[in-house]
Formats: structure tokens, C-alpha cells, sequence
């Protein structure tokens, strides 16, 4: 707020302090006095703070904004008791790389927006994959690669491998562009618009945690981007406005690709690499991220109410050595007293689309190989099929192979295993319908 009185006034910051704090300003902020003691209560305590081993105290940062407005309705800077004012807030100033929590806004979204992928386009997870504008690949965390799968899947598991293959076809400087300009990112610079930046977020200086929260907020709110703001107005002694601060917003997806993304993110909560930051009494969209080393662990995660990001890691970076996620977790334990009570709503279900067939992968190309536990099938749930009875405890998968022609007498049509391939667990446990 000192910053914008100093732009609007013209003068100098130490200025604009001196008549925020002696000239009669009435400043009114976005706090939400219960959320802010949600955060109080874990960030104060260092026994709620995930113990690692090493001498230096795990710090975290955290940012919840309300998705429709922008405004910043809790905060903190930093872990323990505050000793002094204006200490360093690691919430709004620091920056660290984002890692794979990275990818949704940087490669996934606009990849998304601009019609390249939907959650049906096929894609291969491949060591040899060669890039068209570079002789960069990276690996998949822990280093394997498990073959033809959906982007569904593959945001699901954060495959590094499909984020470049993402980024190569957006090229790196539609993604650099598309976060500075649609999605208020001010952290990047210039050595930022190449390929493991962009497709893996391991950025020369980082981002904040603010800009992280406020990037996802347009996931929340039909694609609409809002500059996020910890005040709202600021009037005179006599009550006249100096600084309206209402909401700024940018289109920065339309609502069909933001329901898409929450979608795919929900599914990354529910199976993938976000499962500790499942409240279980409200949806959850969102994304894990680890930087290089292990140094840095975030979780940027969105409810139909809010959307936080936490940031955790060392003052002097180095690996964090603990169990699980840290900032997942203290996600949760947040926003679990911050929605408790509140009615349950859930995310507005997309149109998915078809498989674009950009990664020269087409319908016609996805055959029955003779292992169906990684074969390329969809994947829908029995309520898409309202004529099938199934009788029993369990309820299979259902996949549909592309016709019966290809399915090299393994399945019958529309029916369980009909062949003479060696019966296993698979073939008896789910169901084939061919389309």
C-alpha cells in the first residue's frame, strides 16, 4: 500500500510511510481475522511444523486468497513467534524455483487455452523422445517411464518428460509470455523463457508465493485472473478516497479450460502426488512441486472457497530431508479449520474434448496390445453407462478399445475375457466395450 500511495502521490517511499502512519489514512485490508488465526495457530507453533533432520529450522510461507475478488485474506511469512516488525516475509518477497506446482500455469493451461491438449490427447512417456527445438530432455523423478498414457494421466503423476513435450510445442516464449501477461507473474526475467524453466519450473531466481496463489485463483473463477491485493481502499481524515483498490482482472482462460484444470487437478489430489492435502470434506484441486536437490517443496491447492500456497524449505537452501510433502501437509492443516462448517460445493465439471492427436497420436493409431494393464484405452466410470448392471462388492474399470477387430481375440464384444490368452486378475476384474 506505501508503494502505491508513493506511485500515486509521486513521492518517495519513506514519504508515503511518513502519511500512512501520521496523516489520519484510513486503511481498510482484506484480512479475514479467522483465517488469519487458522494460519496463527500453525505457524506460530513449531511443533506443528514437519520435523526434518539437518540443524536449520524448516521455514514456510503461505498465502490464502479468495479466488473471486483477489484479496489476500491471510498470510504468513515465516514460522515461530514474531519477534520484531517488518520481518523478512518469505510470503510476498522471497523467491524460490516452484518446481513441478510449476506446470499447470506454465505448460498445461495455456496448452490447454490455445487447443494443443485436452485430458483425452494421447502422449508417449518415453526416454527417447527427441524435442524439435532443442537437445534438452529431462527424466521423470525417479527415473522411469511408463509408456502411451493420457494427459490426464500425466499431470496426475507430473511426469517431467510430458511437460516438455508440452512446452516444445507451445515454445518456451509462448509460455514465458503467457504467464507475464495473462497471469500477472513479475518474478521471471529473461534467461527464464527456455525449455526447464518453463516445462519443469526450475527458474533462475524463483516466484513468490503470492504470484502463485494468484495464478490459480483463475482456475477457481471461470479463467479469470485477479491481481491479488491486501487492501481494498484507503480514504483521508475527511473520508474521501486517495486509493480505490478494486479488483483488476485479466481473461486469462477461458471458463471451459479452468474447469478442465481443476478437473485434472482434483484427480492429482485424489491419486497422483497431492494426496496428503485431501480434506476429504471438500473437493481440492492442485499441485505438488519439489525444485532441484530436494531444496524447495510446495503445494499450491484450490477449493471451490480458496486458494493457498505453500511454499517450505531453508533460509540457506539445501536438501530437505523429511517424510512426505511438508507444505502439503501444512496445506491441510490450514484449510481444514478454515472449511469447516462451510456448505459443500464442488468444481464445474468441463467439456473434455477429444484427443487432439498433436503428439501424432490418433484414435486410429491406439490398437489392443497384449498387455491391457498399459494399453491405451479410455477409462470411464460405470455412471457413463447407465444399461450396465454390475452384480457383486467389486466394480471393475471399464475401457473402450477403438473396435473389435484389433483386439486380437483377447475380449468379446461388450463382455468380460473371451479368449484363449493366459486369464489373469486384469482380463477378469474389468470390462472392455468396443466403440
Amino acid at each position: 500500500m506505501i508503494r502505491d500511495l508513493a506511485r500515486l502521490k509521486g513521492i518517495s517511499t519513506s514519504a508515503a510511510r511518513t502519511l500512512v502512519f501520521n496523516g489520519g489514512y484510513q486503511i481498510y485490508c482484506c484480512l479475514d481475522p479467522d483465517i488469519q488465526t487458522a494460519v496463527d495457530n500453525i505457524y506460530e507453533d513449531l511443533n506443528a511444523i514437519p520435523r526434518t533432520s539437518g540443524t536449520q529450522q524448516l521455514q514456510s510461507s503461505i498465502v490464502v486468497m479468495n479466488p473471486y475478488n483477489g484479496a489476500i485474506v491471510a498470510l504468513s511469512g515465516g514460522v515461530g513467534e514474531k519477534d520484531r516488525n517488518f520481518p523478512l516475509n518469505r510470503a510476498t518477497t522471497t523467491q524460490r524455483s516452484p518446481g513441478s506446482a510449476f506446470k499447470p500455469i506454465a505448460s498445461y493451461g495455456p496448452a490447454t487455452e490455445l487447443g494443443y491438449i485436452t485430458p483425452n490427447t494421447w502422449v508417449r512417456d518415453e526416454s527417447y523422445i527427441t524435442l524439435s527445438g532443442t537437445s534438452w530432455f529431462p527424466q521423470n523423478d525417479g527415473g522411469e517411464n511408463y509408456g502411451l498414457m493420457t494427459i490426464f494421466e500425466a499431470l496426475q503423476y507430473s511426469l517431467n518428460t510430458v511437460a516438455a513435450q508440452i512446452v516444445d510445442k507451445l515454445t518456451p516464449e509462448v509460455c514465458y509470455n503467457y504467464l507475464i501477461q495473462k497471469l500477472g507473474v513479475t518474478s521471471l526475467v529473461p534467461d527464464d523463457c527456455s525449455y526447464a524453466p518453463m516445462a519443469l519450473g526450475q527458474l533462475t531466481n524463483g516466484i513468490t508465493c503470492r504470484e502463485m496463489a494468484a495464478a490459480y485463483c483463475s482456475f477457481v473463477n471461470d479463467g479469470v485472473f485477479t491481481y491479488s491485493r491486501t487492501y481494498s481502499l484507503v480514504t483521508d481524515k475527511q473520508g474521501k478516497t486517495v486509493i480505490d483498490n478494486s479488483p483488476s482482472t485479466i481473461q486469462a482462460f477461458s471458463p471451459n479450460t479452468a474447469h478442465v484444470m481443476t478437473y485434472m487437478l482434483e484427480n492429482a489430489v485424489e491419486n497422483g502426488t497431492g494426496t496428503e492435502a485431501n480434506l476429504g470434506n471438500m473437493p481440492v484441486a492442485g499441485k505438488t512441486g519439489t525444485s532441484g536437490e530436494y531444496k524447495d517443496r510446495w503445494f499450491v491447492g484450490c477449493t471451490p472457497y480458496y486458494v493457498a500456497a505453500v511454499w517450505t524449505g531453508f533460509d540457506t537452501p539445501a536438501r530437505i530431508n523429511v517424510s512426505g510433502n511438508p507444505a502439503a501437509r501444512l496445506w491441510k492443516a490450514v484449510m481444514r479449520p478454515v472449511h469447516e462448517g462451510l456448505p459443500y460445493r464442488s468444481f464445474t465439471y468441463p467439456y473434455l474434448g477429444p484427443n487432439t492427436g498433436v503428439f501424432g497420436i490418433t484414435d486410429a493409431d491406439l490398437v489392443l496390445p497384449n498387455n491391457p494393464s498399459a494399453s491405451p484405452f479410455s477409462d470411464y466410470s460405470t455412471a457413463q453407462f447407465p444399461g450396465l448392471t454390475i452384480t457383486g462388492d467389486y466394480q471393475p474399470e471399464i475401457y473402450v478399445a477403438p473396435d473389435t477387430s484389433s483386439n486380437g481375440g483377447i475380449f468379446s464384444d461388450n463382455g468380460m475375457y473371451s479368449g484363449n490368452q493366459p486369464q489373469n486378475d486384469w482380463f477378469s476384474n474389468n470390462i472392455v466395450i468396443f466403440g
